[in-house]
């Protein structure tokens, strides 16, 4: 078990990287989407025995064909103490693992890969080495390499063989999905109408931003003007409930695909950077000369006041009198101290006139390195989301909230209100992945990872036909699209969703809610048990 956040600060061996730039293509995010199921089962001296059997089993490998067949699915049974993974043709590794022990128990639900490191220690249990880490979650689960006795072991962590921990940090990416359950489940291919589909790029979204007014004096020097996308369409359908589409998303040209055009704004941002530095550093050059020319005016300013003081002093000894050698001496003394008191006032005068001509200059360069800065800003934050809008969107559907949820590079996008059918009858957890998009077509080639689940059955009581549930002898792949049949998607949201489908892409229902744990750096966190 990796320990609690602090974790993170004591990688050994890590190179930190923004989580948008961990893969910045369509090839890096259609890898990086997989879905690891485990379950916790109890460690009993029968079980034990079958989980020391089962992985004992030599670790089976099978090489994808090309390193394009991703997304991977990653499958762990707590109960069988074993992990598969799966791509979108099938099954590519199997090993044993060993997951947390009595007390330590591994939690159950879906979770993502949110940190990788191929040298890691924990914190809390003696600096203990975990090859090969890809964490699950920041309270301390991860997946890595480590010692397999044949049964539960683990202080919370999914221990591997260290070769199979290798070859699955080189399958699997940030974001990778995460399922925990209590028995061995495999994807399934699935088709159905309320599965998302691809939107064009001519689509109303990303049409948006040329038909509506928007304050772009700061990204004028970034994104071309006008927008030339044609048709009027408003870029938020009147009465919906989802915010305004990202100036980035919906200002890219229809002929760039979304990888040239975040490396076409990552272009622009680059001599924007070199000029807010260059801004920043003239600013910096006429603070310091205006600060030296203050301090210029107020030495003179204090010489003054010394010299006006000694001429009262003066003054007061020709008063009282004495012998008049004293009383001349005091005269003179006095009369070069007013010569040079004149000539001060007229050098401090010029003083303060030329600092106050650096300060203007100062000012200006202040302002025009805000500016700078502020440009600069916007093409950074163009970038950013140009490059999040690359990668797999999450849509997470709770039974228990009657929401809707979106998240997209470990960030919230929105979320809704919903219509579940039956919204008081379970409707078990289900994981569905878009492996690719199918030739020709709009639409996605779907799987389903089923963890538990009910199907809906039309039955006869009294005079109307009422639905019912039934648990007995559930087939997944008829869960699967039981659960699907009772979700209503309002069309504006099948439509934003549609502008962010990629490889990868995923879609989760629960019964239950969003887990604490889901939040800063996270994907969905969905606890089950």
């Amino acid at each position: 078990m990796t320990g609690a956040a602090g974790d993170r600060a004591i990688a050994r061996g890590k190179s930190t990287r923004s989580f948008w730039f961990e893969a910045i293509g369509l090839k890096s995010m259609g890898l990086g989407l997989s879905a690891v199921v485990v379950a916790g089962a109890a460690s009993g001296p029968s079980t034990a025995v079958a989980a020391q059997r089962q992985s004992q089993k030599p670790a089976q490998f099978t090489a994808p064909a090309t390193a394009d067949q991703g997304p991977f699915i990653v499958v762990v049974s707590i109960g069988d103490q074993r992990l598969a993974v799966y791509d979108k043709r099938g099954r590519v590794l199997e090993s044993g693992v060993s997951s947390g022990q009595r007390g330590y128990e591994t939690p159950q639900g879906v979770f993502a890969i949110i940190e990788r490191n191929r040298e890691h220690f924990s914190n809390l249990y003696n600096d203990a080495p975990m090859p090969n880490m890809q964490r699950i979650t920041w309270s301390g689960v991860a997946l890595h390499a480590g010692n397999l006795p044949g049964y539960p072991a683990s202080h919370g962590c999914i221990r591997l063989p260290h070769a199979v921990s290798s070859r699955l940090f080189e399958l699997t990416r940030l974001g990778t999905r995460v399922v925990v359950t209590q028995n061995a489940v495999a994807p399934l291919a699935i088709e159905h109408p309320v599965l998302f589909k691809v939107r064009s790029a001519e689509s109303p979204v990303a049409m948006a931003m040329a038909q509506e007014p928007h304050q772009r004096s700061r990204t004028d020097a970034i994104l071309p003007a006008p927008m030339t996308f044609g048709g009027a369409v408003d870029p938020v359908p009147q009465g919906s409930g989802l915010p305004p589409v990202s100036e980035a998303v919906a200002a890219r040209p229809i002929e760039l695909s979304k990888a040239a055009w975040a490396a076409q704004l990552a272009a622009r941002a680059q001599p924007l950077e070199v000029a807010a530095k260059a801004a920043k550093a003239k600013q910096l050059a006429a603070d310091k000369d205006a600060e030296r020319l203050m301090a210029h005016v107020l030495m003179l300013e204090r010489t003054r006041s010394a010299l006006a003081a000694k001429v009262d002093a003066l003054e007061q000894v020709i008063a009282r009198g004495g012998p008049q050698s004293r009383i001349v001496r005091a005269e003179q003394i006095k009369a070069a101290h007013e010569v040079r008191l004149i000539e001060l006032l007229a050098e401090t005068d010029r003083a303060r006139s030329a600092h106050e001509e650096t300060q203007a200059v100062a000012d200006l360069a202040a302002r025009e390195a805000a500016e700078t800065g502020l440009v600069r800003d916007a093409a950074v934050t163009l970038t950013r989301d140009a490059y999040r809008n690359m990668k797999p969107v999450s849509v997470f559907i709770s039974r228990e909230t009657g929401r809707l949820y979106a998240r997209q590079g470990f960030q919230p996008l929105f979320d809704v209100a919903i219509d579940i059918d039956q919204a008081t009858a379970p409707i078990g957890t289900h994981v569905y992945t878009a492996l690719e998009q199918k030739s020709g077509s709009d639409a996605m080639a779907w799987s389903a990872v089923t963890t538990s689940g009910t199907i809906a059955q039309a039955t006869t009581a009294g005079k109307k036909p009422r639905a019912q549930l039934t648990t007995a002898s559930i087939d997944p792949q008829q869960s699967a699209a039981s659960a699907l049949d009772r979700i209503k998607i309002p069309d504006d949201v099948r439509q934003r969703i549609g502008d962010l489908l990629v490889p990868g892409s995923s879609l989760i229902i629960s019964d239950h809610g969003v887990s604490a744990e889901t939040g800063k750096g996270t994907d969905f966190v969905i606890l089950t048990k």
